[in-house]
């Protein structure tokens, strides 16, 4: 059941964890990018 339940986890937390690293990248660049063109 924890091997299984540990699974689930990393299933669900990886992809996740990706999404929120990209969206921080993403609001990085924004940000750059704004101080870029003022």
């Amino acid at each position: 059941m924890t091997v299984v339940f540990r699974g689930v986890v990393v299933f669900i937390g990886f992809p996740l964890s990706a999404g929120v690293q990209t969206l921080f990248v993403s609001v990085v660049v924004e940000r750059l990018q704004s101080e870029a063109i003022d």
